[in-house]
């Protein structure tokens, strides 16, 4: 008796290897080849939509070929998810259509532990993209963008209009109605300064001021400066220069904000952000960015537990169909995850709220239809 149970139990785990082995061979070519087309599209995309710049410019076929390259691991990025999604409907498609699930589900194995493998294998790879985005995508896609601007005669204007910069944890204020990013200059400033209580004791108007490198602070000309004392008199002082010990906030962030948060890695991406706030900035739609790239690299997971129970439903034309649920969930989840992102940069909904919502909400629905679907 004890040899016939291990007899059974041997070829029930011989057969699950088998089927394993059997899934894997199905799953694999297709989400490979379908890496491979959407990345070529992806890039195909980008190359068009410079084409004009590239022409004008008359940018060299190398240097274009050396851009396309740079963006190869962000169309990976983008491309990983939508693949998934495709060669988990096309194989259960096409394994529901020939009834080889039929003859699999009657053996006692249920399309949940069928599916484990190339779930276990979509969740690795969402944990892998986590890795990946940060180590190698933020840095190739950091440099196609330089290499672009560089290239088409592209840089950014950073002088910025009506600044207001908080400085030194809100201790020192800076209004002004322009700043000059070249010559580091900042026209009709006016600071206002507060002691360790957080009261204001110094108002400070100016012609101008500019940034002295050297000293590592800003030259007040033509200063009139209002000195409030304890007995809340005020003492007034003018002078054509003057340079003051707190005035020490670098022009960099008198610059008008085009930082790319998507070209940042973790730890830049904090210190950006503890910057903004400690500015005065309002940081809500570069925090749903930053917390995006963590919630979607779970996408991976996502749209292949979405596209197992979805399987069941595709008898026919089973390349043609897989491949438009695949772009119909595609648009779905990018829509939402921009719509989120929106709401987010309105305040209506806090960041890490609106970059977890899509990925939550295609979870409870792949649960939901998962228990529905065909078995």
């Amino acid at each position: 008796m004890y040899s016939d149970k291990n007899t059974v139990s041997y070829r029930k785990t011989n057969y699950s290897f088998t089927l394993i082995g059997y899934l894997l061979k199905l799953f694999l070519p297709v989400f490979f080849t379908a890496m491979i087309f959407f990345v070529l599209i992806l890039e195909l995309g980008d190359t068009f939509y410079n084409l004009v710049n590239y022409m004008e410019n008359k940018v060299s076929t190398k240097t274009m070929l050396k851009i396309a390259i740079l963006f190869i691991p962000k169309c990976i990025s983008y491309a990983m998810p939508i693949s998934m999604l495709f060669a988990g409907s096309y194989t259960l498609g096409n394994l529901y259509s020939k009834h080889e699930l039929t003859v699999i589900f009657s053996s006692g194995i249920s399309l949940q532990k069928f599916v484990m493998p190339i779930l276990v294998l979509a969740f690795a790879c969402s944990v892998g993209m986590l890795i990946f985005e940060d180590r190698v995508v933020i840095k190739t896609l950091a440099k196609k963008t330089a290499l672009l601007k560089t290239s088409t005669n592209n840089d950014d204007n950073m002088d910025s209009v009506d600044v207001a910069v908080m400085s030194n944890f809100g201790k020192v204020i800076y209004t002004a109605d322009y700043y000059d990013s070249k010559n580091k200059s900042l026209q009709n400033p006016k600071i206002i300064h507060k002691d360790d209580n957080g009261v204001m004791d110094i108002v400070i108007t100016a012609r101008s001021a500019n940034w002295i490198e050297e000293q590592g602070k800003w030259n007040l000309q033509f200063a009139n400066m209002y000195i409030i004392t304890d007995d809340n008199t005020v003492e007034f002082q003018s002078e054509s220069n003057k340079t003051l010990d707190f005035l020490t906030e670098p022009p960099e962030s008198f610059q008008r904000i085009s930082a790319n948060i998507d070209e940042m890695n973790n730890h830049e991406a904090k210190l950006f952000l503890g910057k903004l706030k400690q500015n005065g900035f309002s940081s809500a739609e570069y925090l749903v960015k930053y917390y995006q790239r963590f919630s979607f690299p779970f996408t991976i997971f996502i749209v292949l537990f979405l596209s197992v129970p979805f399987g069941g439903y595709l008898k026919k034309n089973v390349l043609l169909m897989s491949l438009l649920l695949s772009l119909s969930f595609a648009v779905l989840y990018y829509v939402m995850q921009m719509c989120m992102a929106v709401f987010a940069s309105w305040n209506l909904i806090s960041p890490i709220v609106g970059a977890w919502i899509p990925f939550t909400l295609f979870f409870v629905l792949s649960i939901f239809f998962t228990q529905k679907a065909r078995t």
